[in-house]
């Protein structure tokens, strides 16, 4: 996975420098372009691909053309950096929050936790395309709750083929459960919730 590419959009040069220092001790973050106005970030968007817009509360509620942004631009994920003790509403949905009241161990510990998790994530997502025809059906019919037997028989092979094939999915997904195979493939389209309500 390529680093998360974060643009940072605060007007305090400070503040803009100790997060600089911070974010390049992090692997898997590349902090890059700072901006102090909205405008300056704009022109830099038709430019360059930023995964995450790192943004002071203020500006994220004061800006009518970041409001407009957020809900025009798709592609782009937000953070807040809490400069002002302001209340956002839980609707917005942010990849992470940091204070500048934070020490940098803290800030440390989150940032990576944060690059640990969207990883980790980024890897199970990409393993989809890692299983083959086989291994997708029958990683539907497990999710489905049918057992090794029923499954051998619905798809004409042996037992121990299925069973081979469980554990290479296992394998590729890292996902060992019944009910953790059953929500990856909700989440992938493999299975719908019409599918699941029929179980019960």
């Amino acid at each position: 996975m390529e680093n998360i590419q974060i643009a940072l959009l605060n007007d305090s040069f400070i503040i803009n420098r100790g997060l600089q220092f911070i974010f390049n001790k992090i692997k898997g973050i590349h902090l890059s372009p700072i901006c102090t106005q909205w405008s300056e970030l704009e022109n830099i968007l038709d430019k360059q691909t930023i995964d995450i817009i790192l943004i002071n509360n203020h500006t994220f509620i004061t800006d009518s053309n970041v409001s407009k942004a957020y809900k025009t631009l798709p592609n782009i994920r937000w953070a807040i950096l809490e400069v002002e003790d302001i209340e956002i509403n839980s609707l917005f949905n942010f990849e992470f929050k940091i204070s500048i009241y934070d020490n940098e161990l803290y800030l440390i510990n989150k940032l990576n936790t944060f690059v640990e998790n969207k990883t980790h994530l980024h890897n199970i997502s990409s393993s989809i395309f890692e299983l083959s025809e086989r291994e997708k059906e029958i990683l539907r019919q497990v999710a489905l709750g049918l057992t090794n037997s029923e499954i051998a028989d619905k798809l004409f092979i042996s037992q121990h083929t299925v069973i081979t094939h469980r554990k290479n999915i296992t394998s590729k997904l890292g996902i060992k459960t019944i009910s953790g195979l059953t929500v990856y493939a909700l989440l992938n389209d493999f299975i719908n919730m019409d599918d699941v309500n029929e179980l019960k």
